[in-house]
C-alpha cells in the first residue's frame, strides 16, 4: 500500500470517527434527559426535542459505527451488527404501529407518561432513516454488501427529502402533526452519520470510485455534493424571494429563476472544467516525474535491498511489482565452491 492511500484512508478514518462521535453525544444526552425527567421535576419536554426511541436508535447506530471505524477482529463485527439489528428492530416496530395503529408499547418503555401524545414514537421519516443508517451497519463487511450501498443511498435521498420539508416548510416531509415530527437534533444526529458512514463506504463497493485517484473519481467526488445540495439550496433561494417580494409567482419570476439557474449551473460547469484540466495536467507531470525517477534504482549497499514505493524492499518484491517477474532461488558454481571449501575447512567435531 502506498502512502497515498494509507493517507486517504486515515483520513476516511478520522472524518467517520468524528461524525459519530458529535451524534453520540448528542444522544446520550437526550435518552439522559428522558431517563431523568421523572425524578428531576423536569415538565415534559418540547415537542422539537428528539423522541427517547430516537435518541436510542442514534446512540446504537454511533456505536455500531465506530466499531465499524476502529474493527479489526470478528468479534467486534458480531457486535456491531447486533447493535444495528437491534435499532433495525425499533424502527420496524415503529413501523408497524403507524401502519396498523396497533400499540406495541414501545413508545412507553424509555419514556413512560400517560400526559404526553406517543413519548417515545419517532416520525415515519425518522423510523426510516434509522433503518436504512442501521441496515447499512448490519450488511456492511458481509456478502450482502450491495445492500449496505443500497441502504446508504437510500438513507441521502430520505435526508434530503427532510430537508427539503424543512427549507420549504412542507410538513409532510418531516412530519404527520406537531407531535410527530423530525426533530432538529434527529435531522443533525442523521446527517452526521451519513456523512460517517459514506467515509466508511467509499473504502468498499460500489461507493469506493468516489475515492479512486482517476477522473471518474474526481469527477463524482466534486459533481455529487454539487447534485445532491444545489436542488434543495436553489429552491430554497426561489421560495426565499418570493416570500420577500424581489420574484412573483408568475410566468415572468419563474423564467427569471429558470435564467439564474441556467446561470449557476454554466458557472459551476465552467469551474468543474477548469478543475480537470488542472488535475489532467498535474497527472501529465507527475507522470513524467515518475518516469524520470524509475530510470535511476536505488539500492543499499548493506542490505542490497531496493527503494521503492517509499519502502526499502527484497530484490524480489521490486521485480515482481515493478516488472511482473516471478523469482526463483538457486545457488551459482562460484558461490557453491565457496561454500564447500567453507565446509572442507571447518574443524570436524
Amino acid at each position: 500500500m502506498n502512502v497515498s492511500k494509507r493517507v486517504a484512508g486515515s483520513t476516511r478514518r478520522r472524518v467517520a470517527y468524528g461524525f459519530a462521535v458529535v451524534p453520540l453525544g448528542i444522544g446520550m444526552a437526550v435518552l439522559g434527559v428522558w431517563l431523568l425527567r421523572p425524578w428531576l421535576a423536569i415538565d415534559a419536554p418540547a415537542v422539537w426535542l428528539m423522541k427517547a426511541n430516537s435518541a436510542l436508535c442514534v446512540v446504537l447506530i454511533s456505536l455500531a459505527t465506530l466499531l465499524l471505524v476502529n474493527e479489526q477482529r470478528d468479534a467486534p463485527g458480531r457486535l456491531r451488527r447486533a447493535l444495528g439489528a437491534l435499532a433495525c428492530a425499533v424502527t420496524i416496530a415503529t413501523a408497524v404501529e403507524y401502519a396498523t395503529g396497533w400499540e406495541l408499547g414501545i413508545d412507553q418503555l424509555l419514556a413512560a407518561d400517560p400526559s404526553l401524545s406517543f413519548p417515545g414514537r419517532m416520525s415515519p421519516w425518522s423510523a426510516a432513516l434509522f433503518a436504512l443508517l442501521a441496515a447499512t451497519t448490519v450488511f456492511h463487511g458481509s456478502r450482502f454488501g450491495r445492500i449496505a450501498d443500497l441502504a446508504l443511498v437510500g438513507a441521502g435521498i430520505t435526508l434530503q427529502l427532510v430537508w427539503a420539508g424543512y427549507l420549504y416548510g412542507v410538513i409532510e416531509l418531516y412530519g404527520i402533526d406537531r407531535w410527530t415530527i423530525v426533530s432538529p437534533q434527529t435531522l443533525f444526529c442523521a446527517s452526521s452519520l451519513g456523512v460517517a458512514l459514506l467515509a466508511v463506504r467509499l473504502a468498499h463497493g460500489g461507493l469506493a470510485i468516489a475515492s479512486r485517484a482517476s477522473r471518474g473519481g474526481a469527477i463524482v467526488r466534486t459533481l455529487l455534493p454539487i447534485a445532491w445540495v444545489l436542488p434543495l439550496v436553489l429552491g430554497w433561494l426561489r421560495l426565499l424571494a418570493q416570500w420577500q417580494g424581489l420574484i412573483s409567482s408568475t410566468p415572468m419570476g419563474v423564467a427569471i429563476f429558470a435564467v439564474a439557474q441556467t446561470l449557476v449551473l454554466s458557472a459551476l460547469i465552467y469551474w468543474f472544467a477548469a478543475r480537470v484540466d488542472a488535475l489532467q495536467q498535474r497527472y501529465v507531470e507527475e507522470r513524467e516525474r515518475r518516469e524520470e525517477l524509475e530510470r535511476f534504482v536505488a539500492i543499499c549497499a548493506w542490505t542490497g535491498r531496493v527503494r521503492w514505493n517509499g519502502e526499502w524492499v527484497r530484490i524480489e518484491r521490486y521485480l515482481h511489482e515493478r516488472f511482473g517477474v516471478e523469482v526463483t532461488h538457486t545457488i551459482s558454481e562460484e558461490a557453491a565452491e565457496r561454500l564447500a571449501a567453507e565446509a572442507e575447512s571447518q574443524p570436524a567435531d
